[in-house]
Protein backbone atom coordinates (compact mmCIF):
# COMPACT_ATOMS: atom_id res chain seq x y z
CA UNK A 1 0.00 0.00 0.00
CA UNK A 2 2.85 2.33 1.06
CA UNK A 3 4.14 1.83 -2.99
CA UNK A 4 1.12 3.10 -4.26
CA UNK A 5 0.83 6.49 -2.14
CA UNK A 6 4.03 7.42 -2.91
CA UNK A 7 3.51 6.88 -6.93
CA UNK A 8 0.24 8.83 -6.11
CA UNK A 9 2.46 11.90 -4.52
CA UNK A 10 4.76 11.90 -7.32
CA UNK A 11 1.73 12.11 -10.14
CA UNK A 12 0.56 14.84 -7.78
CA UNK A 13 3.93 16.27 -7.81
CA UNK A 14 4.40 16.14 -11.20
CA UNK A 15 1.13 18.08 -12.30
CA UNK A 16 1.34 21.00 -10.07
CA UNK A 17 5.03 20.86 -12.04
CA UNK A 18 3.40 20.87 -15.22
CA UNK A 19 0.45 23.68 -14.02
CA UNK A 20 3.47 25.76 -12.98
CA UNK A 21 5.05 25.69 -16.14
CA UNK A 22 1.88 25.97 -18.73
CA UNK A 23 1.12 29.13 -16.07
CA UNK A 24 4.61 30.28 -16.58
CA UNK A 25 4.41 30.37 -20.50
CA UNK A 26 0.79 32.31 -20.43
CA UNK A 27 2.42 34.63 -18.74
CA UNK A 28 5.29 34.94 -20.97
CA UNK A 29 2.73 34.93 -24.15
CA UNK A 30 0.38 38.06 -22.40
CA UNK A 31 3.55 40.27 -22.77
CA UNK A 32 4.03 39.62 -26.52
CA UNK A 33 3.02 41.94 -28.88
CA UNK A 34 0.27 41.31 -31.31
CA UNK A 35 2.90 41.18 -34.06
CA UNK A 36 5.14 38.95 -32.49
CA UNK A 37 2.57 36.27 -31.31
CA UNK A 38 1.01 36.17 -35.11
CA UNK A 39 4.92 35.43 -36.17
CA UNK A 40 4.94 32.51 -33.80
CA UNK A 41 1.59 31.20 -34.68
CA UNK A 42 2.49 31.76 -38.23
CA UNK A 43 5.79 29.46 -37.51
CA UNK A 44 3.64 26.47 -35.87
CA UNK A 45 1.80 26.54 -38.70
CA UNK A 46 3.85 26.76 -41.60
CA UNK A 47 5.86 23.59 -39.16
CA UNK A 48 2.63 21.58 -38.77
CA UNK A 49 3.10 18.03 -39.98
CA UNK A 50 1.26 16.77 -42.67
CA UNK A 51 -2.14 16.07 -42.05
CA UNK A 52 -1.94 17.83 -38.46
CA UNK A 53 -2.73 21.43 -39.76
CA UNK A 54 -6.05 22.16 -37.63
CA UNK A 55 -5.10 20.40 -34.66
CA UNK A 56 -1.78 23.15 -34.99
CA UNK A 57 -4.46 26.12 -36.13
CA UNK A 58 -6.60 25.49 -33.22
CA UNK A 59 -4.15 25.48 -30.75
CA UNK A 60 -2.41 28.44 -31.73
CA UNK A 61 -5.76 30.61 -30.91
CA UNK A 62 -4.39 30.00 -27.28
CA UNK A 63 -1.57 32.29 -28.78
CA UNK A 64 -3.59 34.57 -30.30
CA UNK A 65 -6.72 36.32 -30.24
CA UNK A 66 -8.62 34.89 -33.60
CA UNK A 67 -9.95 38.56 -34.56
CA UNK A 68 -5.80 38.84 -35.22
CA UNK A 69 -6.05 36.25 -38.05
CA UNK A 70 -9.20 37.74 -39.58
CA UNK A 71 -7.44 40.63 -40.32
CA UNK A 72 -4.11 38.90 -41.92
CA UNK A 73 -6.50 36.55 -44.02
Amino acid sequence: MAEFEDTNEDNVEEVCDKNIIIYNVVMQIQKLSSEEKLQISQHYLLSSPPGQFNEVLSGTFYIVDLSLFYNVL
